[in-house]
C-alpha cells in the first residue's frame, strides 16, 4: 500500500487510545481534561481517537505544550479551522498560560506525550502526582508515551516514572533498546499490555500508571490487512 504515512499515524494513535482506555478502565468517564505534547499531524490524530472512543462526550478541554507557544498556536489553529467537525469541538489552553495560573499538566488526569525529544518534556513537576494531591482517594493519573521510537529518546523525566505504580510497555524486549524504559532501573517493574486485563475494580486502585508505545511491526501488518480487506 502507498499510503504516504497515513496508516502508520492512524494505527499509532488507535495503539495508544486503546493503552490508555484499558489502563484507565472505567476512570475515563471522568477525564476532564488532557494534556497533548507535540502539535504535529500525529497529535491531531491522536486527539481525534481519543474523542471517538476513549473520552466522554463532555471532555473536550486539552493543554497543548509544544516547542514553542508559535508552534502550540498554529496547530490549535489548524485544529479550529479543520473540515473534520470533531477537530473543531476542543477548547485549547496553553501549557504556558493556562487558566489555573500556570500550573501546566496539574489539572490533566490523561496525557499523551508525541515528540521525538532527547530530553525528558514531563516532569514530576508539571502534573498531579495522585499520591501527593488534595484528595489521594480519588485522584488519579495516565501517561502515553509514543515519541520514544529509537535508542536515545526520552519524553518523561525519571523521577516522574519513579512516582508511578504501574508501568507498560508494548514489548518488554524492544522497552530494553527504545522508549522510556531503557534504563534498566525499570526493568523488572515493566508488564506488556498484552497481557494486562484491568478489571474496573483493579483501575480504581491503580492511581497512576505509564504507558509507553515504541511501535511493533505487528500493529503495521494489521493494518494493512484491514485497509486491503476492505478496498
Amino acid at each position: 500500500l502507498c499510503d504516504e504515512g497515513l496508516l502508520t499515524e492512524v494505527r499509532t494513535a488507535a495503539a495508544c487510545a486503546y493503552a490508555s482506555r484499558v489502563l484507565l478502565g472505567s476512570r475515563t468517564q471522568e477525564i476532564t481534561k488532557v494534556g497533548i505534547v507535540g502539535g504535529g499531524v500525529q497529535a491531531c490524530w491522536q486527539l481525534r481517537l481519543l474523542g471517538a472512543g476513549v473520552l466522554p462526550a463532555s471532555c473536550r478541554s486539552v493543554v497543548v505544550k509544544t516547542r514553542s507557544k508559535k508552534s502550540a498556536e498554529e496547530f490549535m489553529e489548524r485544529m479550529k479551522s479543520s473540515s473534520y467537525a470533531p477537530d473543531r469541538e476542543w477548547k485549547f489552553e496553553h501549557f504556558e498560560s493556562v487558566e489555573d495560573g500556570g500550573e501546566a499538566f496539574h489539572k490533566c488526569q490523561l496525557i499523551h506525550t508525541l515528540t521525538p525529544s532527547r530530553q525528558p518534556v514531563v516532569s514530576a513537576g508539571d502534573v498531579c502526582i495522585p499520591s501527593h494531591s488534595h484528595d489521594p482517594d480519588t485522584a488519579f493519573l495516565h501517561i502515553t508515551a509514543v515519541g520514544a521510537d529509537s535508542p536515545g529518546k526520552c519524553e518523561l523525566d525519571p523521577d516522574l516514572m519513579r512516582e508511578a505504580n504501574k508501568l507498560v510497555c508494548d514489548s518488554i524486549p524492544q522497552s530494553k533498546e527504545r522508549g522510556e524504559f531503557q534504563s534498566n532501573e525499570f526493568g523488572e517493574e515493566l508488564s506488556e499490555l498484552g497481557s494486562i486485563t484491568i478489571s474496573p475494580h483493579e483501575s480504581n486502585k491503580t492511581y497512576f500508571t505509564i504507558f509507553d508505545s515504541s511501535g511493533l511491526a505487528l500493529q503495521d501488518v494489521e493494518m494493512a490487512n484491514l485497509v486491503s480487506h476492505n478496498l
